[in-house]
């Protein structure tokens, strides 16, 4: 099974300025996978090729002919680009996906990671899958909001264009989307021509792109039509969703839910701590996990007691896969705890040359090197200086 990855900077191909949270991320992901699968494919361009070099990322492959002129003018489109070029199955992993133990993939044509608007599937299935309905509770209904946002808006403004490519939209349900950090494919025909009809959604929306939520939209494009096309373009999968309105059980996704939550989540939400603040103890993670024994997802929980006991966790080793997507890849302990499973599992020298490399550029430009929010969360709470060290060589 090939692994792929792919990035390409939004809206801007011949500019990558990466920043170094993200950078810690992408090492640990290639990392796994080159531990996992045996050896790490990503797609690119020369610009992000030479800065992934430049920092050590230890990629295998680095494939830049399939997006040498993809703009990016929306997140998703790289990605879809990518997968589109396959010939045989493959597995697509984002960037800030962590395969800590790999699962064993159950043998079906298209698989997910999780629901992605869980929160959707708590209303009556008359409600849920009434679009009128959906657009009436806009602004009555909070629970609604976040699936409007992410997608029924996206089919309301665009449904004369929508109407004109033949878009399934009755087999369109938010409560069944999938998110795609992960992506497993065996059925590459099938899902290649999905790809195909999605392309025609976006190039025929592309036009008024600066106008909407570009992560929105972007989770529309992909998530929502590639769901939307596979139930129009293959019977198995649509049969799964009948299926699951009677058994509750999604065959569609690996996950139940979100592979880890944690309790600092909702100190986030609810202002009451910063990325940068370190987290209440108890931190509490519930967590799901696919059994490669029963062939099953469960869902369990960790808890950090206290703050003397952060340091033997700090890595992912409680953990089987983590997708630390969004503003969580700048949450400093977070960022500790990644760092501290590439010290362990994989050596110091690996931090140190993301540390190196933003270290050194700072210092081409005229400026002193800083350290992370993160860096110093983890010297915190492992009580080393690796970073400070690397930190004050470079001015001596």
């Amino acid at each position: 099974m090939k692994v792929i990855q792919s990035y390409i900077p939004y809206n801007s191909p011949n500019k990558f300025q990466p920043l170094k949270d993200e950078m810690y991320v992408s090492m640990l992901s290639s990392l796994l996978i080159n531990k996992h699968y045996g050896e790490s494919n990503i797609y690119t361009n020369e610009v992000c090729k030479k800065v992934f070099n430049e920092i050590g990322i230890p990629y295998t492959n680095i494939d830049t002919e399939v997006l040498s002129k993809e703009e990016a003018k929306a997140f998703a489109m790289p990605k879809l680009k990518a997968m589109k070029a396959q010939t045989e199955p493959f597995l697509h992993l984002d960037l800030d996906s962590m395969v800590i133990e790999p699962p064993t993939f159950p043998e079906q044509p298209f698989l997910f990671s999780h629901i992605d608007q869980p929160i959707v599937k708590k209303k009556p299935k008359k409600k849920r899958l009434s679009l009128p309905n959906m657009f009436n509770h806009l602004n009555k209904d909070e629970w609604y909001q976040q699936a409007n946002q992410a997608y029924y808006r996206f089919i309301s403004y665009y449904q004369q264009n929508l109407s004109k490519l033949d878009f399934p939209i009755h087999h369109f349900d938010a409560s069944t989307v999938p998110n795609m950090n992960i992506i497993k494919v065996n059925d590459v025909k099938t899902f290649s021509a999905v790809i195909e009809k999605v392309e025609k959604v976006y190039e025929s929306i592309i036009v008024d792109y600066e106008k909407q939520a570009p992560w929105e939209l972007s989770c529309f494009i992909e998530q929502g039509c590639i769901h939307t096309y596979l139930k129009a373009m293959s019977k198995e999968y649509q049969e799964w969703q009948i299926r699951a309105e009677d058994t509750k059980i999604d065959t569609h996704v690996l996950f139940k839910d979100d592979p880890v939550k944690c309790s600092f989540y909702n100190e986030l939400k609810n202002s009451t701590a910063t990325n940068e603040s370190l987290p209440s103890f108890p931190l509490i993670f519930w967590h799901e996990a696919y059994c490669n024994s029963c062939h099953q997802p469960h869902s369990m929980s960790h808890t950090i007691p206290y703050e003397s006991k952060f340091k033997a966790n700090l890595n992912l080793d409680k953990f089987k896969f983590w997708h630390v997507g969004g503003s969580n890849k700048t949450i400093a302990w977070v960022q500790a705890m990644l760092i501290g499973h590439i010290v362990k599992h994989f050596g110091k020298d690996y931090a140190l040359k993301v540390n190196s490399y933003f270290r050194d550029d700072r210092i081409k430009k005229g400026y002193k090197p800083i350290l992370s929010p993160g860096e110093k969360m983890y010297e915190y709470f492992s009580g080393t200086d690796l970073f400070s060290s690397n930190w004050i060589k470079s001015l001596n």
